[in-house]
């Protein structure tokens, strides 16, 4: 986890987000046959200025510990500003499974 999950959350769960429902109201809209490439162009485009944002030092400011992306900070901002969580609620220990390994015996336990 290069960022962790804290710093992007708001930029992918509220500004990449709101972004790509957008596109997709208004390409229904427009819907003449054309929608895939459109989607392929503005998929390139958001692709492309996230790689910028990403490595870029320009496209960085000092987040803390080092330089990080101006649009990770700036969503943060954004959200907090709004009232939106800046980061995930839920807890993902809860989610942990334990799998078996296809080499198991079924009469085998696993141990955590």
């Amino acid at each position: 986890d290069w960022y962790g999950r804290v710093l992007p959350y708001s930029f992918f769960h509220h500004s990449v987000k709101s972004r790509f429902e957008s596109w997709a109201g208004k390409l229904l809209q427009t819907s003449n046959g054309s929608s895939s490439d459109q989607i392929s162009q503005l998929l390139q485009k958001e692709g492309d200025d996230l790689e910028k944002a990403l490595y870029n030092l320009s496209e960085q400011e000092e987040g803390g510990v080092a330089n990080v992306p101006k649009v990770f900070l700036q969503a943060e901002r954004d959200a907090a500003l709004k009232g939106l969580p800046t980061k995930e609620t839920r807890d993902f220990d809860d989610e942990i499974e334990v799998l078996q390994h296809s080499s198991s015996k079924p009469s085998e336990k696993q141990q955590p």
